[in-house]
């Protein structure tokens, strides 16, 4: 059993499991890494579209000289 002081409840000292706790942290940070890697997985898509279109742009300069 771990004591902690939470200040996000209104500074009051709560006292729960640390197995409740992890539960708790867990819920919270799951969402967010899921998120974390949809948009990492869009960037580098997004890369992945300039990249195609710079290299379609060169290709179209190197055309017209």
């Amino acid at each position: 059993v771990t004591e902690f002081n939470d200040t996000e409840k209104g500074g009051k000292t709560t006292t729960t499991t640390s197995r409740e706790e992890k539960r708790e942290t867990q819920r919270d940070t799951e969402p967010q890494q899921q998120q974390q890697q949809q948009q990492q997985q869009h960037r580098e898509e997004k890369k992945k579209e300039t990249k195609k279109d710079t290299e379609q742009q060169l290709q179209q300069q190197q055309h017209r000289e």
